[in-house]
């Protein structure tokens, strides 16, 4: 199920939402939406990796908490938990992505979005990804 309909499930059932103290969700595209939603109704993010089946998705699970966090831009598009322990299925995706884009970096927006991606993957790494240019 993508994103956008996880988001759509959840924004409908927001007042059942209140009863539940764990949600698992399994986005297979749009991961950003849903996630966004739960951690803005209180939610953290205590678990969840990234794997890949024909193609690479994450698993997120949630938890209901009373404490604030503020979250960064890649820890809101990707799930704070793969991002702060640094999943190796999400650095793969990364990694494939950034390979895929690598022959067409001559066009601009295909050059911006390749940039991006090396900055989310420094940032995930700490800095230890190397980006090669072969």
């Amino acid at each position: 199920m993508g994103g956008n309909t996880i988001y759509t499930i959840l924004k409908n059932a927001e007042d059942k939402l209140e009863n539940l103290k764990t949600i698992i969700i399994e986005p297979q595209s749009d991961f950003s939406m849903p996630l966004d939603y739960l951690l803005s109704l209180g939610y953290i993010n205590t678990d969840g990796y990234y794997i890949y089946e024909k193609r690479y998705y994450p698993i997120f699970k949630f938890e209901k908490s009373s404490i604030k966090k503020d979250y960064s831009k890649i820890e809101l598009k990707y799930g704070p938990y793969p991002v702060l322990n640094k999943d190796e299925m999400l650095i793969n995706m990364l990694t494939k992505e950034i390979n895929l884009l690598k022959p067409y970096i001559e066009q601009e927006k295909t050059l911006e979005k390749y940039n991006k991606l090396v900055e989310e993957l420094k940032e995930i790494t700490n800095g230890n990804f190397k980006e090669s240019h072969s």
